[in-house]
This record gives structure tokens, C-alpha cells and sequence, in this order.
């Protein structure tokens, strides 16, 4: 019937709303990944990290009495 097929044309229309929404989600996701990564990359290129102290190794020998 005409009404069955209204309703199967609106589900169906309903169907590919919802897919073509997904999809601009996950292209909207994936955009604001490459926009970070973006960022970041710019920031260390600008704001390189500061170089860490390198540690000093201090060395204890056994005290030895017969060293003396």
C-alpha cells in the first residue's frame, strides 16, 4: 500500500540522516585530531622544552682502613 511504502521511504530517509551524521561526527573528530597534533607540533617548534640538568654520578669507594 501507499502507506506502507511512505513509511518504509521515511525509514529509509530517517536511515541516512543518521549515516550521514555519523559520518560528519567522525570527520569533525578526526579534523580536531589533526588540529591538535597541528598544535602541538607548532608549539614545540616555537616553545622548544628546556634541556634536563644532567645528573652528576658521584662515586662512594668502600671505606678501606688499610688504605690509609
Amino acid at each position: 500500500t501507499s502507506e506502507q511504502k511512505q513509511a518504509d521511504d521515511t525509514q529509509v530517509e530517517l536511515k541516512r540522516q543518521e549515516q550521514v551524521a555519523a559520518q560528519e561526527c567522525g570527520i569533525r573528530q578526526l579534523a580536531n585530531i589533526v588540529e591538535e597534533a597541528d598544535y602541538q607540533e607548532k608549539r614545540l617548534l616555537t616553545d622548544p622544552p628546556r634541556p634536563r640538568p644532567k645528573p652528576h654520578i658521584v662515586l662512594k669507594l668502600p671505606n678501606d682502613p688499610s688504605m690509609d
